[in-house]
């Protein structure tokens, strides 16, 4: 069961009331007889935000009363451990298929009509994780850790003699 937090009396008023955060799921790397992997969404009157996805954060949004796929405007994956993720290629699957509707039927539908593609963000190689999903389902964009290399094409300016050039970092 998710938990909802918020400003609203009710689960059902969260929508005037401003924003809510909805606890899908809170244990730790094995799920628990009361507890899914990582998931929480940030819903706001504009839309939702799903953090992380881990296994089961699909099944937690269909049993939730307020979590509606339709409304999930962007998917956040905090870091690049299996139970933060392996519940993102059905819930990019499920967000994609139901486009404006908030209704799961026809999900694992091959003729599913793509009405939009979920834009997904996270660390570097999460595009090569999501592999083939990611064609009809989402658009991923990859944040530099500190700890990968300069890209190539780095600026240059003149030394102070305005002979060789010297590298930015």
């Amino acid at each position: 069961m998710s938990t909802l937090l918020g400003t609203a009396n009710s689960s059902a008023d969260w929508l005037q009331t401003g924003m809510a955060i909805e606890f899908l799921g809170t244990s730790s790397s094995r799920p628990t007889a009361l507890r899914a992997l990582s998931s929480v969404i940030v819903h706001h009157q504009s839309g939702s935000l799903l953090i992380d996805c881990g296994d089961g954060t699909l099944r937690q949004m269909v049993m939730s009363r307020t979590a509606k796929p339709a409304r999930i405007q962007a998917i956040l994956i905090t870091h690049m451990h299996a139970d933060h993720y392996h519940g993102l290629p059905g819930v990019a699957l499920l967000c994609a298929s139901v486009g404006g509707s908030d209704s799961v039927a026809g999900i694992g539908n091959t003729s599913t009509n793509w009405t939009r593609k979920i834009t997904v963000i996270g660390p570097r190689g999460l595009s090569r994780l999501m592999g083939a999903v990611t064609e009809r389902t989402a658009v991923i964009t990859e944040l530099p850790s500190p700890t990968d290399p300069p890209p190539t094409d780095t600026p240059h300016r003149p030394n102070h003699d305005g002979d060789a050039p010297i590298e930015l970092h």
